[in-house]
């Protein structure tokens, strides 16, 4: 993974800087600063919004709890990640009109979300040139949804307060996204054709999840079994 991520790096700086891009030396650090100042705009983005994209929602407030496994840690496999909470199907894993939503979001501002249309400042997916959505924007709109929803106070590889594992659980979505099987294929559809062709929402669903009784062998473990 780390190096189809270099390859595609390489592939996206013009030519005539790749000669300068081996040779200057500060160029690791300047790279690795602006990476995380540009991913500092992405969370950001997303927090600021929060409340348009989650309180149209009307969400049960014991969704989060109803995540927890027997042993009392997080599962990877959030309910806000599925289509229908109600409905937990394999089929419907990272297809939440919420994480459609951030994607607009990202890409081409509020104005889904919001009564204002006009006057605002150009997306982060405008000001970028973003014609796709990837494996690694999904993971991570999944890992902000599952943050936002917590009480942890920042975003790290591991929650300072739930201890969910972040940069594990980015990394299991995007090893799934990976496996480019018939439901990875139609989950990039989903987005793409969403966020591209216009056929995003409206507006965020009006979906309020079911509660969810306690279970011996978890959702999750089906899911797992379902995907293969």
């Amino acid at each position: 993974m780390a190096d189809g991520t270099i390859k595609e790096l390489y592939e996206v700086i013009p030519m005539e800087l790749h000669k300068q891009m081996k040779t200057y030396k500060p160029f690791v650090s300047l790279f690795h600063k602006t990476l995380n100042t540009k991913h500092s705009n992405l969370v950001k983005a997303i927090k600021e919004n929060a409340a348009l994209l989650f309180m149209p929602l009307g969400l049960n407030v014991d969704i989060f709890s109803k995540n927890l496994s027997p042993d009392g840690k997080y599962k990877c496999l959030a309910l806000i990640l599925l289509t229908d909470p109600k409905n937990m199907s394999p089929n419907t894993l990272l297809k939440s009109r919420i994480l459609l939503n951030m994607a607009y979001l990202l890409m081409f501002g509020k104005s889904l979300l919001s009564d204002k249309k006009r006057g605002q400042p150009r997306a982060i997916g405008e000001l970028m040139g973003a014609n796709c959505v990837t494996e690694g924007m999904i993971a991570g709109l999944a890992i902000m949804a599952h943050y936002l929803l917590s009480h942890d106070t920042e975003l790290s590889p591991e929650g300072n307060n739930t201890k969910i594992p972040y940069y594990d659980n980015f990394n299991f979505y995007v090893k799934l996204l990976f496996k480019c099987n018939n439901w990875s294929r139609e989950v990039m559809d989903y987005y793409n054709e969403g966020v591209f062709r216009q056929k995003a929402l409206s507006q965020v669903s009006q979906l309020e999840p079911a509660p969810v009784a306690p279970q011996s062998h978890s959702w999750e473990d089906d899911f797992l079994d379902e995907m293969g």
